[in-house]
Formats: structure tokens, C-alpha cells, sequence
């Protein structure tokens, strides 16, 4: 053993990946592709032990998906008391953007993000929806 000191060679047995991986990355890769396709179980595994032991990595990669922060998170549901902007339910509640400006909306819940996602963001589709159920329902 070159090292006296475990922490000593495990430091430099990590530089010496990093640098094979940087000068082989897609090869590297390439590899990797292979081997989840062949059995990707344990890959699926630990990627939700992953993510069970970090929500908050994963909570941020999401949510910087539509451009928003968790910090700008936590305001908006405090802001809608954890209500969607549009049922005003309460529950889990996605960060809702325009997908067009990139511009934050509000937090809806996620039947109500599918549903406007569903009928293309046009705001003439949706109102022919209106009209549509306005048509279809019965007077109680």
C-alpha cells in the first residue's frame, strides 16, 4: 500500500477517476448506457435511494426546470396559503410557468397544470371548453 493514511490513497484514487473519466468521458458513458439497458434495476434503485436520502436536490433540479427557485417556491405557496391558483385546493401544488416567455405563474395543483397544459395554454380553447360544459350541464 503506497499510503499510510486510508483517506490519503482513497483522495487519490478519486483524482485519478476524475481524470480518466474527463479524458474517456464518452467512452465512459457509452459504457455505462450499456450496462443500465442490460440491468437496469439496481440503477433504478439507487437512483430512488438517491433521491429518498436527498429531497432537497432533487426538489431544486426540478423545480429550476421551470425557472424557479425554492426560496421562490416557499413565498408562493406561503403567498396562496398552499392553495391552488385556480381550484383552490390543497396539497402538493407545481411550479407553473409560461412555456413560451419562460415567465413564472403561480402554483397550481396538478390536475388544474395538466389541464390548461392539455388544452395548449390558448386561452380561445379554453373558453370553447367553458362554453362547451356551460352547453352540457344540467340546471340542479
Amino acid at each position: 500500500m503506497p499510503y499510510k493514511d486510508p483517506s490519503k490513497q482513497k483522495e487519490c484514487a478519486r483524482k485519478a477517476q476524475h481524470k480518466y473519466y474527463a479524458k474517456h468521458k464518452e467512452e465512459v458513458c457509452t459504457k455505462q448506457r450499456e450496462v443500465r439497458k442490460l440491468n437496469p434495476k439496481p440503477f433504478r434503485e439507487a437512483t430512488k435511494k438517491y433521491h429518498k436520502n436527498n429531497p432537497h436536490i432533487r426538489r431544486g433540479c426540478t423545480l429550476a426546470r421551470s425557472g424557479w427557485t425554492v426560496a421562490e417556491y416557499d413565498i408562493a405557496f406561503s403567498e396562496q396559503k398552499g392553495c391552488c391558483a385556480i381550484c383552490k385546493s390543497k396539497g402538493k401544488l407545481h411550479a407553473d410557468h409560461d412555456h413560451i416567455t419562460g415567465k413564472k405563474r403561480e402554483l397550481l395543483c396538478i390536475n388544474c397544470n395538466t389541464g390548461i397544459g392539455s388544452l395548449k395554454e390558448d386561452i380561445s380553447i379554453l373558453k370553447n371548453a367553458i362554453s362547451y360544459l356551460e352547453r352540457h350541464t344540467q340546471n340542479v
